[in-house]
């Protein structure tokens, strides 16, 4: 799958909770972290293979099948590790 422009597509580990052991809910802002699988053509700063911070909501998530594929945009990444 290749992202265009400047989305970037991710593998995001879906958290359930936090380290500490509280619950989160679908609206809970949080940051995350993912690696990058796919760039866009207009992507300049990151590169595949790149572990990226993000905040939660900034997410696209597609469903295909049994399969989740995550996409953000450059924009909304706030970090890289």
């Amino acid at each position: 799958m290749k992202p265009l422009n400047y989305k970037i597509q991710l593998r995001v580990e879906r958290l359930t909770q936090t380290k500490s052991g509280i619950e989160l809910t679908g609206n809970t802002l949080i940051i995350e972290e993912a690696e990058v699988l796919a760039i866009g053509s207009r992507v300049t700063t990151i590169k595949k293979g790149d572990n990226v911070l993000f905040k939660s909501w900034a997410l696209d998530n597609v469903t295909i099948g049994d399969e989740i594929y995550s996409f953000i945009e450059e924009k909304n990444i706030l970090a890289i590790k």
